[in-house]
């Protein structure tokens, strides 16, 4: 199926600036990610602190692939495989009832609890991941600077909404707590 190149481009950005803003977060306040780490009860305790210096550091390293385009495939597969580990911690934290625990998904900026939406929102976020993936044909058009410009300008729209979701979602009682 081949797609506008403008398409491509600003799913390309939009997954780049999720994981860009997600690292950055957890990076920040990086003592309290490694307790959300923790918190998930999925790993031995001697595993969590080198889990919780790699996933951030993967999130960056997926990101900088995505916006330089370096390693396309490896980019995109690595986007996927970490959507698809972060929403199977989540699943099997809701099937055992554990509701309570924070998702950590935009570490220091927000605390929200975990909920089957955010299942929901991952496999959105895969979709989008789908779209980054090189094996993508374009209508017979590159994309020139003003593709560049418009899908930055798109994806800032879109990254900015998602992360309004995420606050608007979560809104209820001492749901939202910022650190």
């Amino acid at each position: 199926m081949a797609l506008d190149p403008i398409v491509l481009l600003t799913a390309r950005y939009v997954v780049a600036g999720i994981f860009t803003i997600s690292a950055f977060a957890k990076l920040m306040r990086f003592h309290d990610f490694v307790a959300v780490v923790e918190g998930y009860r999925l790993l031995p305790s001697w595993a969590v602190p080198p889990a919780a210096v790699a996933i951030p550091l993967l999130e960056a390293l997926v990101s900088l692939g995505l916006w330089t385009q370096a390693l396309p495939a490896v980019s995109s597969g690595a986007a996927g495989a970490l959507l698809a580990i972060f929403t199977v911690a989540i699943v099997v934290n809701l099937v055992r009832g554990r509701t309570e625990i924070d998702c950590g998904c935009l570490g220091p900026l927000l605390r929200q609890r975990i909920g089957w939406w955010m299942v929901i929102r991952n496999g959105v976020l895969m979709g989008l991941v789908g779209l980054t993936y090189p094996g993508w044909t374009s209508m017979n058009r590159v994309y020139g600077p003003a593709d560049v410009v418009f899908g930055g300008l798109a994806a800032a729209i879109l990254v900015i909404l998602y992360v309004a979701f995420q606050l608007l979602w979560t809104q209820g009682p001492g749901e939202v707590r910022t650190r």
